[in-house]
């Protein structure tokens, strides 16, 4: 095995063939592959198979891509030549991207130089690779049961009682927890998604003030639940420990440094949740939402990931009229829709009844100090306005 230190690669894995007639294989795992007991990787481990036409070959990239992480997609193919690729290359659902000397990328002339290495016989390859499987953990082995073809090396590298009872959850929904923004942004999620899992959704968001807002949105989520059958449960409103988060970046816009600790804030405590009670995965409806930074809560979630070991779910909800059905959704059943997307200081940001919201509180873009608290009048001034414009300019947090 020739173990590559050097900043020219980067962390994707590389599957080469340094000619096309298959006399030579060349396949690299990126650092991020952590089910190797080989430490951990600064940049890539290489593999050189040869005779790719060979069965055993071909059996051996098959177990390869069973081992390889699914949500992990980027990958290169090396060719001495340009003009021998074709840019629509790919092994199984894995897209490749054609690179070589002609293509200028430094990447290809550091790969260029493990070319003449000694091979690295097929049969050490699939005994490292089966021996790799035998040490996963039960949650990834059955993640790849569920997306990868059952292939006899598998069974072979396994316990047999391990893999029968794997195999046999794998044919189960996954339970997944899904933390819940509003009742809105719930709708339009929960009906995508509890076809295809065992789902129970999670309502933490101590971002939403004032209480009687808060409140009000919490009040949409259970009418949301109950109308579609869901199970759910409700966390604490720590508003103080949100505030005490985003001190300093009071003052910041919508999608900015402020709406960052919240994300990271709300899906932390929603992976916690997950790992505590025992769910496959996690997700959250904030990734329905147009207003949201779509790349920052795939950021976080896979950051809680990593905090408390349950995998971070996201989809684009949005996509096929995903947000407008949520839209259409409240108003059939009269879930109340919100004006601005939650804490104090996003009420400027807001519909035309938010910022009026803002005015009388004597909150602006570059407030720093929240409220001591909101008085029932004061809402209710809001509420007033809020029903007077059904057809809001915001549309929703």
């Amino acid at each position: 095995m020739i173990h590559a230190k050097s900043r020219g690669v980067k962390s994707y894995r590389v599957f080469l063939w340094p000619k096309l007639d298959g006399s030579s294989d060349l396949f690299a795992i990126a650092q991020n592959t952590k089910i190797w007991d080989l430490g951990a990787f600064e940049n890539s481990e290489f593999f050189w198979i040869p005779g790719s036409k060979d069965r055993s070959a071909r059996e051996l990239l098959a177990i390869l891509e069973w081992v390889l992480p699914q949500k992990h997609a980027v990958h290169v193919f090396a060719s001495p030549e340009i003009s021998t690729l074709t840019v629509s290359l790919s092994i199984g659902t894995k897209k490749l991207l054609p690179i070589s000397r002609e293509s200028g990328l430094k990447d290809y002339i550091f790969i260029e130089k493990f070319l003449a290495a000694p091979p690295f016989p097929p049969a050490t390859a699939e005994q490292l690779l089966l021996q790799a499987i035998a040490r996963m953990s039960d949650r990834v082995l059955e993640d790849r049961f569920r997306i990868c073809v059952d292939l006899p090396g598998i069974r072979n590298a396994l316990d047999p009682a391990r893999y029968a009872r794997l195999r046999e959850k794998s044919r189960l929904p996954q339970k997944l927890l899904l933390h819940v923004c509003c009742g809105p942004d719930a709708a339009g999620v929960v009906r995508q998604l509890k076809s295809e899992f065992d789902l129970s959704c999670f309502w933490y968001d101590p971002n939403i003030q004032p209480k009687q807002e808060h409140d009000k949105r919490l009040e949409a989520f259970v009418k949301v639940m109950e109308l579609e059958g869901i199970p759910y449960s409700i966390g604490e409103y720590d508003v103080d420990a949100f505030l005490e988060k985003i001190k300093g970046l009071e003052h910041t816009p919508e999608q900015g440094a402020k709406c960052s600790k919240c994300y990271d804030m709300r899906l932390e405590r929603s992976a916690f949740e997950a790992r505590e009670k025992g769910f496959d995965l996690y997700a959250t409806t904030l990734a329905i939402s147009p207003h949201k930074v779509q790349q920052k809560l795939i950021a976080f979630g896979e950051l809680g990931e990593k905090r408390y070991g349950v995998p971070y779910f996201h989809r684009n909800f949005m996509k096929d009229d995903g947000f407008n059905d949520s839209v259409e959704y409240t108003r059939t059943h009269n879930i109340y829709r919100q004006d601005y997307c939650g804490c104090w200081f996003s009420l400027h940001e807001g519909g035309t009844a938010a910022k009026g919201f803002a005015s009388d509180l004597g909150l602006h873009a570059l407030s720093k100090t929240a409220p001591a608290a909101c008085s029932d009048a004061q809402f209710e001034a809001y509420e007033a306005r809020l029903r007077e414009t059904p057809a809001s300019d915001y549309a929703g947090g």
